[in-house]
């Protein structure tokens, strides 16, 4: 296994990841923590960080959130050796 994918939240609610879900940090970092975890057990080397549905009129503070949110992320990932990819 080379990479998982960060739990995408409550899939059955429409969610797709909550990296830039504004008010989500919290969980989104969670998340974080868990694939990390994940990686550590099973040798995988990258998680992908899914943003999540962000509505149109957020994307613009949803972009900052993700910013943010990726930069605590990369800090706690960079101390397992472990790259955090995403879609632009």
């Amino acid at each position: 296994m080379l990479g998982i994918n960060t739990a995408p939240g409550r899939f059955e609610a429409g969610e797709r990841g909550l990296g830039a879900v504004p008010g989500r940090a919290r969980d989104f970092l969670a998340t974080v923590d868990q694939s990390i975890d994940y990686c550590r057990l099973s040798g995988a080397t990258a998680i992908h960080v899914m943003a999540g549905n962000v509505a149109q009129a957020d994307r613009a503070r949803g972009r900052a959130v993700f910013a943010d949110n990726l930069r605590i992320a990369a800090a706690k990932a960079a101390m397992y050796r472990i790259t955090l990819c995403w879609n632009p």
